[in-house]
């Protein structure tokens, strides 16, 4: 059997301690658990370094020293000026494992990048023909209420955005039947849309994040959050016929 390629890791990121945490696991740990699990490649998203994307790409390849196994590296855009586009198009043409910029639409304050942002950043990779990802939730509507299910409004938001620039988008952890229905609707329609589940949201619900113990109910906070009884099911169906497809 071929080894499988897992698209979407965050391994050794600090970001500035961003959200007051790190992931656990470095290149070498996070890669030697895949391998042991049948996995062989896998794609990081490089964070940039206060906005700049040389310096984040230079931190990453040094994280990636300890490697043991393949891997490739999508890039993060959390601001826009004209260095940004610069160098995008240095990432695109002189470093050929970066073809794929993501946008967070949440995390106000820190990664979340506003709507005239996003369009630059649409029309930036359609002009490179690089993928251009999203992180789709309401970071405003997040920050105003943390109960809100803003992934429906959010996915559509840059999906109707991706249409009016006309390039391809994907979009990242897809956990919702809303964000799901905003995907198939718009393929239906012959746009270009690639929607990524991940495992927590195909197999998991969210009872256990109302564990009475922190610790155990800790362990199962992501963003998006898991969903309630149902959607992994929707999820998984979408999977199986082609709505889903990462």
């Amino acid at each position: 059997m071929p080894g499988g390629i897992d698209p979407h890791t965050h391994l050794a990121m600090d970001c500035m301690d961003f959200m007051s945490a790190q992931t656990v696991d470095d290149f070498f740990s996070g890669q030697a658990a895949a391998l042991a699990g049948g996995t062989t490649m896998h794609i990081e998203f490089v964070i940039p370094v206060n906005g700049n994307l040389m310096v984040g790409f230079q931190a990453y390849q040094n994280k990636a020293k300890v490697s043991c196994m393949d891997y490739g590296f999508h890039m993060v855009i959390a601001k826009w000026d004209d260095v940004v586009s610069r160098d995008m198009e240095i990432m695109v043409k002189e470093h050929c494992c970066i073809n794929s910029f993501k946008f967070f639409m949440a995390y106000k304050g820190a990664l979340m990048v506003s709507d005239d942002l996003l369009l630059e950043g649409l029309k930036r990779c359609k002009s490179l023909g690089a993928l251009a990802m999203v992180h789709a939730e309401n970071g405003d509507a997040v920050v105003y209420d943390q109960f809100v299910f803003s992934e429906g409004e959010a996915t559509a938001r840059a999906i109707r955005l991706a249409s009016f620039v006309n390039t391809s988008l994907y979009v990242v952890h897809v956990m919702s039947i809303d964000a799901l229905e905003e995907v198939a609707k718009a393929r239906k329609s012959g746009q270009k849309v690639i929607g990524e589940p991940v495992v927590s949201g195909l197999v998991l619900d969210d009872s256990e994040l109302w564990n009475p113990d922190f610790i155990t109910a800790a362990k199962y906070v992501m963003s998006p959050p898991i969903r309630a009884s149902g959607h992994a099911k929707a999820l998984q169906a979408a999977l199986s016929t082609g709505l889903l497809h990462v």
